[in-house]
């Protein structure tokens, strides 16, 4: 790497967020808040992708502060902590670093080093119960040693680590989801309710449905241990007010589940059907609950929760749409957008709340012109999101990820 150069951006980056935090503070208007039932939850390829650039474009330096932070934050125990963490581990890209370094033509890419110290922060900042914890460690070391030979640019180095942490990741993670079955009380925190709607709205419940209901319905091998996960992540969270609809949801992803490990697609297709529903009734209700929360939780998981929200909603791909040459307002784009603000919201942020205000600011303003259809009001409080968002995601990995170099 470059050091020169990192420095630079470094310096150039640290007064555009100065900037920022002036310019939300004194220019832009709230508005309230509101949630957009409609609209699929479900990734999509494109948000994946804008967590790894995202990831590359917030990879920080340790400070003493932030390490003195880390230090203060680290040591989570929850059901919340844990499937935040996990989610960062788990959607990494390490099965595609694998393939690439181990293919024909092995090169690495520009945002592998950040996403990967994304794993790494978030696992460290982790208590990690019985066997998850051997497997934690195990993780940790490959994943470390990786990131030493990405940082020198060495695709040699980099290929059989890339295959080892590809391997400890999966052990780690499978370990960890079956700890989590057995942690006794379940967290009622609204960082749990934030980490575990992370995984029922990305679980892929839409496409099943579509799929197992459709002309020729078939099994796809990964559907079960997606579903699997969201319902771990579903049953360790107390749900307080909706809780009727998580236990609806929980129902109907048992029973899918069941048919999916049976390979049975004919009856797969009506708890597909039953799940989809449920999991966007759930969804709809637990983020209107939250939206009344407002400050409510300062822990790991709300923190990191709110940034894989904030850092997945497509906020580069809104500002380049909206600021380019024909602008035009995508429908999931006040979903993301409403759901991010929410999130954001909940946490007490401590020393990242003045950058956690301006995306607030930005991100209220932004989705009101979503909701209003107006793609030309749009674009300035688009691209004053897509800076904040990089400056609290920034903020948040140098607070926790204070045991390494990145």
């Amino acid at each position: 790497m470059d050091n020169t150069l990192f420095t630079s951006e470094r310096a150039s980056w640290r007064l555009r967020r100065v900037a920022l935090i002036a310019l939300a503070a004194g220019s832009l208007s709230l508005v309230a808040c509101s949630d957009d039932g409609d609209a699929e939850a479900t990734s999509t390829p494109a948000v994946e992708a804008t967590a790894a650039e995202t990831a590359a474009a917030t990879e920080v330096a340790a400070t003493p502060a932030a390490t003195e932070m880390a230090e203060d934050m680290a040591h989570d125990a929850s059901a919340g902590a844990l499937l935040a963490a996990l989610r960062l581990v788990d959607t990494a890209g390490f099965h595609g670093m694998d393939e690439t370094l181990n293919g024909d033509t092995p090169a690495i890419d520009a945002s592998w080093v950040g996403a990967a110290n994304h794993a790494i922060s978030a696992t460290q900042a982790v208590t990690w119960p019985g066997e998850s914890e051997a497997a934690a460690a195990t993780f940790l070391a490959d994943a470390q040693a990786l990131v030493v030979a990405l940082d020198a640019d060495d695709v040699a180095a980099a290929a059989p680590l890339a295959a080892a942490v590809h391997e400890s990741q999966h052990a780690f993670s499978h370990a960890a989801f079956h700890e989590l079955e057995h942690l006794g009380a379940r967290d009622a925190s609204p960082g749990a309710m934030l980490a575990a709607l992370i995984y029922l709205d990305n679980a892929g419940f839409h496409g099943m449905d579509e799929a197992l209901n459709g002309d020729a319905p078939e099994i796809d091998p990964s559907w079960a241990g997606a579903t699997n996960n969201a319902l771990a992540a579903a049953r360790s969270v107390d749900w307080g007010e909706v809780q009727p609809q998580a236990d609806a949801f929980i129902a109907a992803a048992e029973e899918l589940f069941a048919a999916l490990q049976a390979d049975d697609a004919a009856a797969a297709a009506a708890p597909a059907a039953a799940v989809h529903e449920t999991q966007h009734a759930l969804s709809h209700d637990a983020y209107a609950a939250l939206d009344g929360m407002k400050a409510a939780d300062d822990s790991v998981a709300a923190r990191l929760a709110a940034i894989i929200l904030a850092d997945t909603a497509g906020f580069h791909g809104m500002d380049e749409a909206l600021n380019g040459d024909a602008p035009e307002i995508v429908a999931s784009w006040t979903g993301a957008t409403s759901r991010a603000l929410t999130a954001a919201r909940v946490v007490a942020w401590g020393e990242q709340q003045a950058a956690a205000d301006a995306f607030i600011a930005g991100a209220t303003e932004l989705l009101a012109a979503l909701e209003a259809d107006d793609a030309s009001s749009a674009a300035a409080p688009a691209a004053v999101v897509h800076e904040a968002q990089h400056a609290l995601s920034h903020d948040v990995y140098a607070a926790i990820g204070g045991g390494h170099d990145h």
